[in-house]
């Protein structure tokens, strides 16, 4: 076998984590939904989004899409500024933007992301950052 192990090419890592807080208001609960890594930061980038949709649509599944008919359900319009206080709608609202260009090369510089949707005593945390001690690196292009 030559070359690197796949282990060793993963520069950028990324986490989907719930939390439950206690009755003292403590995030004191975790459970990780799941985790990815990959040498491109875009990757990592799209698992998120998928992550933020998976979760979206188990807690509340999207009226458009689903075993329940478009007609029966109402889809309410809202402009950014008056998200509801609701974890899935939070979450497709991030994973909808257009442009996460920023995202990526925030990513591709060393930054980290960090994505957190609240819901009455739960929240969601999804985030991704560069593995520590490793280089930036090549970026395929963001896939739509």
């Amino acid at each position: 076998m030559t070359g690197r192990p796949l282990e060793s090419a993963a520069r950028y890592q990324a986490r989907v984590v719930a939390e439950w807080s206690s009755a003292a208001g403590r995030w004191d609960t975790r459970i990780v939904l799941g985790a990815f890594d990959s040498p491109y930061p875009g990757r990592v980038l799209r698992w998120l989004r998928k992550q933020a949709f998976r979760i979206a649509d188990g807690l509340d599944p999207d009226p458009a899409v689903g075993p329940i008919r478009p007609t029966v359900l109402d889809v309410v319009p809202f402009p950014d500024h008056d998200l509801p206080h609701d974890a899935p709608t939070r979450l497709r609202h991030w994973a909808l933007r257009e442009d996460h260009g920023p995202t990526v090369r925030r990513l591709r510089v060393g930054g980290a992301v960090r994505v957190v949707a609240a819901d009455h005593a739960e929240r969601y945390v999804l985030t991704a950052w560069l593995k520590p001690g490793r280089e930036p690196g090549p970026d395929l292009p963001l896939p739509r």
